[in-house]
């Protein structure tokens, strides 16, 4: 957690109401609110913005915590942060506790906001929500929310979403729409009631990476999963563990030209239902206007295990086949399978643990490699995924362009081992 910042301004009283308003309190580039500690109903961030190249800080003087729904609006490079002031080694600065509805909502135009170290547990509804502008875009960062950064996060027991994108799409037009959207380090679990725990609607050039989620939506009997992005970006260097759902969910289109979608180096371990990825792009998304055409996927050195268990589903729902990805239709892209590894994957569609054929789709496949369990892959165990000595996946990959670390930070020698861990 980082250190605080000195302050300009202090506000709050240790409860009641924290309203930060640029006009109110005359912030000027470069300030830092500071918010005392202590039990608040919520806060209330509108309307700040600082100039390009500066921040307008907003950050906990002692451990705060709120105990209803809070708000911002109009916020254009705003951080709020929590830091190690008066925080225990297990809860960041601001916390965020037993909230029925939402815990943060946030409206209108939204231009390099980061949202870092705050802790939300007992969420009834979205964790944290943007309603967006409901501006046109036009294919430029002034049109969109644009540098959105939320980032080594905590959150358990929430309800709806984690984080919540709010792209929409009506006849031609794409709106609110999200550029550049980054989400990484953050630690979400035990959230048994959720529907999805990271969702990018419309969002182009996202950035998901070095984010842990377990026991993600085992109790909805819905579809559902950890990461949905509609639209084009990376996700890599994740974990993910025991959920219902695909744990990354593309459906993939881009703006203005192909943009290739990487899924690398992601872990996903003890799937109730599905495959661990899915790629299924739409005509509506992809033929919408002059602008949007395809996204290419790649889908490489990713490790996947007790895929599709069947187990703790809810009630009256249904079983389903699984393989490493659902495959769709591509909408006109391409999808390629490289150095992926895989093991203990249930109810194979046609003996294919790799890819389980949905559409028309066909994926190009290349070094990805099967065992029925994790000792014959060659693991020191199934939950860290390392390689043992004398594992058939060291060094039997092929070079990926883009590939160069492993999920623990290690470096691939060359040639590259299969899966997400090197050796």
């Amino acid at each position: 957690m980082p250190q605080p910042l000195p302050c300009t301004k202090t506000v709050g009283t240790g409860s009641g109401q924290v309203d930060v308003q640029q006009a109110a309190l005359s912030l000027v580039d470069d300030d830092v609110v500071c918010i005392r500690g202590g039990s608040y109903d919520s806060i209330t961030l509108a309307n700040i913005t600082a100039s390009p190249g500066h921040l307008i800080t907003v950050q906990n003087d002692g451990v705060v915590t709120f105990s209803g729904t809070s708000s911002g609006s109009n916020l254009t490079r705003v951080k709020l942060t929590g830091t190690g002031t008066g925080a225990s080694a297990t809860a960041n600065g601001f916390q965020f506790r037993n909230i029925t509805y939402r815990a943060l909502q946030i409206d209108g135009a939204v231009h390099e906001l980061t949202l870092q170290y705050l802790d939300f547990e007992n969420i009834g509804d979205y964790t944290v929500i943007f309603t967006g502008d409901g501006q046109v875009y036009d294919g430029t960062d002034a049109t969109a929310l644009s540098g959105l950064r939320v980032l080594h996060n905590r959150a358990s027991n929430f309800g709806g979403v984690f984080l919540q994108l709010p792209g929409t799409s009506s006849g031609a037009d794409l709106t609110s729409v999200a550029t550049h959207p980054e989400v990484a380090y953050n630690d979400l679990r035990d959230t048994p009631g959720c529907n999805y725990a990271v969702y990018l609607a419309t969002s182009f050039g996202a950035n998901v990476h070095h984010n842990h989620a377990s026991g993600i939506a085992l109790q909805l009997a819905q579809h559902n999963g950890v990461v949905f992005l509609n639209g084009d970006g990376q996700v890599h260097h994740n974990y993910f563990r025991n959920y219902l759902g695909e744990g990354v969910r593309l459906w993939p289109f881009s703006w203005g030209s192909s943009a290739t979608i990487d899924v690398f180096a992601n872990v996903f371990l003890e799937s109730m239902k599905y495959s661990p990825i899915e790629v299924q792009a739409f005509t509506g998304d992809v033929t919408r206007n002059a602008h949007t055409t395809f996204s290419n996927v790649r889908i490489f050195n990713n490790t996947a295990g007790h895929i599709n268990l069947q187990t703790m589903l809810p009630n009256n729902y249904t079983t389903w086949v699984a393989g490493l990805v659902d495959t769709y239709d591509f909408g006109g892209g391409t999808v390629e399978l490289t150095n992926n590894l895989a093991f203990d994957v249930r109810m194979q569609k046609d003996n294919d643990p790799i890819v389980n054929v949905e559409g028309s789709g066909v994926a190009t496949r290349s070094h990805n490699l099967y065992f029925a369990d994790a000792t014959a892959a060659g693991l020191v165990d199934d939950l860290s995924v390392r390689l043992a000595p004398g594992s058939p996946a060291i060094a039997t990959g092929v070079v990926v362009p883009g590939l160069t670390t492993d999920v623990y930070g290690v470096p691939f020698a060359s040639p590259p081992d299969v899966g997400a861990v090197a050796h």
